[in-house]
């Protein structure tokens, strides 16, 4: 993904996506989807 608006980015995206849209590491994009207090939509089968 290139520097194109979050519109036309997918509405569900993995770790590398997300990644190069906040343009931050990989890892770092996993320690946020892990992360207790990202819920950008919620979860399904977690009670955190």
């Amino acid at each position: 993904m290139s520097r194109e608006p979050f519109e036309t980015m997918p509405d569900v995206m993995d770790a590398k996506q997300l990644a190069q849209a906040l343009q931050i590491s990989k890892a770092g994009a996993y320690n946020l989807l892990i992360a207790r207090t990202f819920r950008p939509c919620g979860s399904v089968g977690a009670n955190w």
